[in-house]
């Protein structure tokens, strides 16, 4: 599984945050895709392959 259910955004039911484990970015539906990666100091690609978050 690519994505995973990491916490409540602020607490709130209605948007809860995911965690995509193939580009190591959180994510909220509905929202947009988060450039904080879990490690603060990890470095990333500068041309990231795309891929689609699907709900599960």
């Amino acid at each position: 599984m690519e994505t995973k259910f990491c916490y409540f955004n602020n607490y709130n039911v209605n948007q809860p945050r995911h965690f995509c484990r193939s580009c190591k970015r959180y994510w909220t539906a509905g929202g947009t895709m988060r450039n904080v990666p879990i490690g603060a100091g990890r470095r990333r690609n500068k041309h990231p392959s795309h891929h689609r978050h699907a709900m599960p």
